[in-house]
């Protein structure tokens, strides 16, 4: 188990980065100690783990994430679709033109439609069943429907866009490769 001592020097080294995370995702500022303190009692409960994590920047990110989910569930607060997307991303950055604002803004240049289908099945979770009832489609429509969407919004990003990903596959970072061409 980690002592104490390698927790503080993590928690110090994170700190700041993590709390301005946590802020750009607050709408009521006053929640931001509270939220911090309670990612901290995680991060130490957890702190044994910390032996195996290889990334220990993108767990505590993970945890500050979750910590955050939480606080919304409990709070019954409307979690805006941005924040959402990053949640469903395996993305561990924290700037606001990270990876998830690329992909709304992708996913808002798509038809109406497609911006639709794609928000109701994966920032929504609405199960294909509940979608076809919701958009009035038959199954299979739904089913090619997000599909093509999915297909779209893949084809957007790869077009200007590569992943950067770790030897466990996890996406750590995007590079934008056609600046000509890209809406991020």
């Amino acid at each position: 188990m980690i002592v104490t001592a390698d927790f503080n020097s993590i928690w110090n080294k994170y700190e700041k980065e993590l709390t301005a995370f946590v802020k750009s995702r607050l709408f009521d500022k006053s929640f931001v100690c509270d939220i911090m303190q309670e990612v901290a009692i995680k991060i130490f409960k957890n702190q044994n783990k910390l032996i195996t994590i290889d990334n220990k920047r993108a767990w505590m990110y993970k945890i500050t994430k979750n910590t955050l989910i939480d606080f919304y569930k409990q709070n019954d607060r409307t979690i805006s679709s941005e924040l959402l997307i990053e949640f469903k991303s395996t993305y561990e950055e924290s700037n606001e033109n990270g990876l998830s604002s690329c992909i709304q803004n992708m996913a808002k240049s798509l038809p109406k439609s497609d911006e639709e289908i794609l928000k109701l099945s994966i920032i929504e979770q609405y199960k294909v069943n509940e979608i076809s009832l919701k958009l009035n489609l038959t199954l299979e429509g739904t089913k090619t429907k997000l599909k093509r969407a999915k297909k779209k919004l893949a084809n957007l990003f790869f077009s200007c866009c590569i992943l950067d990903k770790d030897n466990q596959n996890n996406i750590m970072d995007y590079k934008v490769i056609n600046k000509e061409n890209c809406i991020c």
